[in-house]
C-alpha cells in the first residue's frame, strides 16, 4: 500500500517422502510474477494451518501436505517457517491497512468513544496480525535471515504512521507530541494484551493445577475479555489527547 499517498490524501507429497519434483508443475520461475505467485501459494497453506491448529503445527511438511510443493522446493523461497510468517504477517498489516482507511471514509468525525470503539474493532477483526506480532520478539525472529527482518521493517512502520494519521484526523487540535505518544504506545499495549488473554492450552492446564485462574475484573467476560480491555484501554490513553 502506498502510505504516502493516503497520507496525502486524508493527511508431490511430504507423506511419500519425495522429493522429486513435477516438471509441469515445478518450472523455475523466471518472472516476478511467477515467484509471488508460488510464495502466494505456500502463505495462504501457512495461514490454513495456521488457523485450523496453531502456530507449532505450521511446518515446510505440513505445507507440503496441502500444496503443489514438496518439503525441499519451499527452500526455494522460504529459509525457515518463520519467515513465511513475516510474510503473512505482512499480509495482514496491508489488510489492516486498507480496512482502516476504509474506515477514515466512513467516519469524517469520532468521539472518544467512537474512535476507541472503530480501533478496537478493527484490532479484533484482524487478530491474527496482533497474535502473530506478539510473537515477532520472542519467535518468530530467531529462525530469520537480517535481510529478511529488515524487508519487514521496512513495511512494517506504517502500522505506526497510520496510527499517528488516525489521531491527526480526528483530534487535530491534540498536541503533536501527545499524538506520538499514543501511536507509540497502542500498539505495544493491544500486542501485550492478546497473551494474557489467549493462554495456551499448557498455561491453561498449568492454571487448573496451581489452583491459580486469572480474576478478571467485575464487567468482564472471558470470552470477551481481549474486545473489553482494549476498548477501554484505548478510551483510557485518548485521555492524554
Amino acid at each position: 500500500m502506498d502510505l504516502s499517498k493516503n497520507y496525502e490524501e486524508f493527511e508431490g507429497t511430504e507423506s511419500q517422502e519425495s522429493d522429486e519434483v513435477s516438471p509441469a508443475i515445478f518450472q523455475r520461475a523466471r518472472s516476478k510474477e511467477q515467484i509471488e505467485c508460488r510464495k502466494k501459494e505456500i502463505i495462504d497453506a501457512c495461514e490454513t494451518i495456521f488457523k485450523q491448529q496453531g502456530y507449532d503445527a505450521v511446518s515446510f511438511k505440513s505445507i507440503s501436505e496441502i500444496t503443489s510443493f514438496t518439503r525441499q522446493s519451499i527452500y526455494k523461497y522460504y529459509h525457515s517457517k518463520e519467515e513465511i510468517f513475516l510474510d503473512l504477517l505482512h499480509r495482514e498489516q496491508v489488510a489492516w491497512e486498507t480496512d482502516i482507511y476504509a474506515e477514515f471514509a466512513k467516519y469524517g468525525e469520532l468521539s472518544k468513544e467512537g474512535f476507541a470503539q472503530m480501533m478496537t474493532n478493527l484490532f479484533v477483526k484482524h487478530i491474527d496480525m496482533i497474535h502473530l506480532t506478539s510473537r515477532i520478539f520472542y519467535g518468530i525472529e530467531v529462525n530469520c535471515s537480517i535481510e529478511k527482518l529488515a524487508e519487514f521493517r521496512s513495511t512494517s512502520i506504517d502500522v505506526y504512521h497510520i496510527l499517528l494519521l488516525a489521531t491527526s484526523r480526528y483530534f487535530p487540535s491534540s498536541l503533536i507530541e501527545n499524538r506520538r505518544n499514543f501511536a507509540s504506545v497502542i500498539f505495544a499495549f493491544v500486542v501485550g494484551l492478546y497473551p494474557m488473554n489467549h493462554p495456551s492450552q499448557k498455561s491453561l492446564e498449568a492454571e487448573k493445577l496451581s489452583n491459580a485462574y486469572y480474576v478478571y475484573p467485575e464487567g468482564y467476560e472471558k470470552a470477551t475479555a481481549f474486545e473489553t480491555i482494549c476498548y477501554r484501554g484505548i478510551l483510557f490513553l485518548l485521555s492524554g489527547l
